[in-house]
């Protein structure tokens, strides 16, 4: 199995056991949660830095989970250079999200009520 495979395996598996202690309130906002015990065990974007995701929570029993598209990197050339922006390094991604990639579709109905989490990309590769 190759290592970027096994790392977002190891991610996807971190992101839904965090999910299971977040299934409260209903608030408006998109709220960063970067995954730094998964970090720790070379789950981590092309930079080193942690992966995470930005959730805005909703119904506990409606949820949704969206991953950010990005592409796989084409060369190490290319990996190096995405490794200095936000689809390769979760450094300069904000506290809260406010807009990206589907994020419209999910302030209006029918999806305006469901717990949201939107797995960012950073890691070269592909869901």
């Amino acid at each position: 199995m190759h290592l970027n495979t096994m790392m977002r395996s190891c991610l996807f598996g971190v992101i839904a056991i965090s999910l299971c202690g977040l299934c409260h309130g209903t608030e408006s906002n998109w709220t960063k949660v970067l995954l730094t015990e998964a970090a720790a065990h070379g789950a981590v974007c092309l930079d080193g830095s942690p992966g995470g995701y930005y959730i805005r929570h909703g119904a506990a029993d409606k949820w949704i989970i969206f991953h950010q598209g990005g592409g796989w990197c084409s060369s190490d050339d290319n990996c190096a250079d995405r490794a200095q922006s936000s689809l390769g390094s979760s450094k300069s991604w904000p506290d809260k999200f406010a807009q990206g990639e589907g994020a419209e579709f999910f302030a209006q109905p029918p999806f305006s009520e469901f717990t949201i989490v939107y797995a960012m990309y950073c890691d070269g590769s592909s869901w």
